[in-house]
């Protein structure tokens, strides 16, 4: 009998060697899922746009600029295109004008803006300001240039929407 004792005994052995042996396959296993999503989570994280990697606005005079949308309207027999512009300042205080700041290009032509949205103000620093203008439109126009800045321009195109 103690030869049966000695058997029931080298079973639980081969079972401890094979629990264990499952084991340190699963906990690889696991391993290496984690690191294979870790690999797979990093590389779609790099392709993903970041803030950072964004195109920043065109500058001019020291602040931001960026074209919102550029609407069309008809008022008695007369065309006009309405501005919506965002602008970024920096680190200092900025005076803008939008009278003076913004001028449709036409025909080679500049021209200032019939309305402004705001009054001539300073703007704090690291902020920033929507605005919008509206111009006469001599003559429809899918495609209009506008020019951005008093001392030093910025020309940026823009589509027209109706």
């Amino acid at each position: 009998m103690p030869a049966l004792s000695q058997k029931a005994t080298n079973p639980r052995e081969d079972r401890s060697r094979l629990t264990t042996m499952s084991g340190v396959l699963t906990g690889l296993a696991a391993l290496l899922t984690v690191v294979g999503g870790l690999v797979i989570g990093l590389h779609l994280v790099d392709s993903l746009p970041s803030p950072l990697q964004e195109t920043p606005n065109p500058q001019v005079e020291g602040v931001g600029v960026k074209i919102v949308a550029v609407r069309q309207s008809h008022d008695r027999g007369a065309t006009f295109v309405t501005l919506y512009y965002s602008v970024t300042t920096g680190a200092d205080f900025s005076r803008h004008d939008p009278s003076r700041f913004v001028q449709l290009v036409s025909g080679g032509v500049a021209r200032p803006p019939l309305w402004v949205s705001a009054p001539a103000r300073d703007l704090s620093p690291n902020s920033q300001q929507d605005f919008s203008v509206r111009f006469s439109l001599p003559a429809a126009e899918a495609s209009i240039v506008f020019r951005f800045g008093e001392e030093h321009y910025l020309d940026l195109p823009a589509q027209v929407a109706n």
